[in-house]
């Protein structure tokens, strides 16, 4: 509770729109660099938490709508620092380099990098290394030298579309890791931090299907990999779920219940601390975390029983976990809502088509609805990097009848369907906005036919497509999104929601 009061206090004071606060924190010798609202500051490890800062750079140099920092790095001697610097509306990050001296000042500033990292040579010069960003994909690796002894080259360039490429530093900063991955098979390049020209060294060349990771300390190398035996698990199995409600709360199956889903490219289902969802458990609402196959939360093979032609066990996971908090007493049907985002929309969209009788209302924010006409379309951005997520329905026939199974779009019938609420965004760049709207308009038809052969007194539900003007697949948190999703639900449940929109005024600027 003290660690969540001095949130709502920061949350309280903080003059922005939004109320996300970003804490990109990095300590590097007796600094810690940070933001402080528009610049990149430093302040003495001791006076970390006063207002004793020095400003390094000010962001609105860049001439960017809403700048901020996502990463920073410092060079070993603290002779620079480095900081990727982003939009709301845009994926598209700026890296700049500021030379630490009694006046600070920007050295350079390279556009769409994606990972870097420093290293000092053997001259004792600071060398960034940096990765180029093209349209979602990550294939070329720079190196760059800044002062009187300028430089900056090219010296990898990934060859492999379905690769991406990123770096990163051993935790003794020994050696810089090269990893070109896909979902499923990751080759490493090491660089000698005390040879930063030389040639990379390989590590292992890719075999498919096989992951592994590098680190080093004390002049050996560990590497973690996928090779070896996998975890068996027998049927049945048991999915893992996290369960949030007020301990006081009496008749639980009375209470309003939201279930969590994403299950997918092997990453954990996401729980971290978001104001709006304390609130709702403050007013009564059960919060339930599914952590269906797909996900990370059980290993390497809990992702690859999700993911090709084993998709359906999410869902039927998905049905599972629902059935089962109803079975215990938490909440009933007409109470249950379901919310996803990006990959978790084709699991919730597929539980709408094949089980809509488990909620009541869903919201799907940038939400994956159409996979196969997706992962057709081989000029879009992703779908060659997709293909070990999702299969190639292009060339392989056992993919695309798989997808035609569970794909949402695909499978939109003539039935009573939930009320759904899509927030998608016009730039998004990793889920076209086309297929979204499709999607909706094809789920509005199915719903009129349905109405039609239903009779009088139906009650249609509501679908509501909210497309933001600008931002991307990544855009941060805004009021406007949150009080719109939170409206929704508590309309669709038939619940009074004045108690609930106090308290977000506590957080949110209206």
């Amino acid at each position: 509770m003290d660690a969540f009061e001095k949130v709502r206090t920061k949350l309280e004071t903080q003059p922005q729109e939004e109320y996300e606060i970003i804490n990109v924190e990095v300590k590097h010798g007796g600094f810690v660099y940070y933001q402080e609202g528009c610049c990149l500051v430093r302040s003495k490890d001791e006076e970390a938490d006063n207002d004793n800062y020095e400003v390094l750079f000010n962001l609105e140099e860049l001439k960017l709508d809403q700048p901020f920092i996502d990463c920073i790095r410092v060079a070993p001697d603290e002779k620079y620092v480095a900081a990727k610097i982003r939009t709301e509306d845009s994926e598209a990050s700026t890296c700049v380099i500021i030379k630490l001296s009694d006046q600070p000042v920007m050295e350079a500033s390279f556009p769409n990098v994606s990972s870097f990292e420093w290293v000092k040579d053997e001259e004792d010069e600071d060398v960034l290394f940096y990765t180029f960003q093209r349209n979602l994909r990550c294939h070329d690796v720079y190196r760059a030298t800044f002062g009187d002894n300028k430089r900056n080259e090219r010296f990898y360039t990934e060859k492999d579309p379905s690769y991406f490429v990123f770096l990163y530093l051993t935790k003794d900063s020994r050696f810089l890791t090269i990893n070109i991955m896909n979902k499923t098979t990751s080759e490493v390049w090491l660089i000698d931090g005390l040879s930063p020209w030389d040639p990379p060294v390989l590590i292992q060349k890719r075999i498919h299907g096989v992951l592994y990771y590098v680190e080093h300390r004390d002049d050996e190398l560990y590497i973690l990999t996928n090779v070896g035996e996998p975890t068996e698990f027998k049927d049945g199995k048991l999915v893992p779920m996290t369960v949030f409600h007020k301990t006081d709360s009496e008749d639980l199956q009375k209470k309003p219940l939201l279930v969590h889903v994403y299950g997918a490219y092997g990453m954990d289902l996401k729980m971290n601390f978001r104001p709006e969802r304390r609130v709702l458990v403050d007013d009564g609402w059960i919060l339930a975390y599914c952590h269906v196959r797909g996900g990370g939360e059980l290993g390497l093979q809990w992702h690859a029983d999700g993911r090709l032609t084993k998709k359906l066990n999410g869902l039927a996971d998905l049905e599972a976990c629902i059935k089962t908090l109803h079975g215990q007493g938490f909440s009933q049907p007409s109470l249950t809502t379901l919310t996803a985002f990006s990959a978790g929309g084709v699991l919730a969209g597929a539980l709408c088509n094949s089980n809509p009788e488990l909620v009541r209302a869903v919201t799907l924010e940038a939400p994956f609805l159409d996979v196969l006409n997706t992962m057709m379309d081989t000029t879009l951005p992703l779908t060659l990097e997709e293909l070990e997520e999702w299969g190639n329905p292009s060339s392989d026939e056992k993919h695309k009848n798989y997808i035609k199974r569970y794909c949402p779009y695909q499978n939109i019938k003539p039935q009573h369907y939930p009320s759904i609420h899509i927030t998608a965004y016009e730039n998004d760049e990793r889920v076209p906005l086309k297929g979204i709207v499709s999607y909706t308009e094809k789920l509005k038809e199915a719903i009129a036919e349905h109405a039609k052969d239903t009779g009088e007194g139906y009650q249609t539900p509501n679908i509501i497509l909210d497309i933001q003007p600008g931002g991307n697949h990544v855009i941060e948190d805004s009021h406007k999104k949150i009080t719109a999703q939170i409206k929704f639900l508590y309309e669709e449940l038939g619940l009074d929601s004045t108690s609930v929109f106090e308290d977000l005024k506590k957080y949110l600027k209206f």
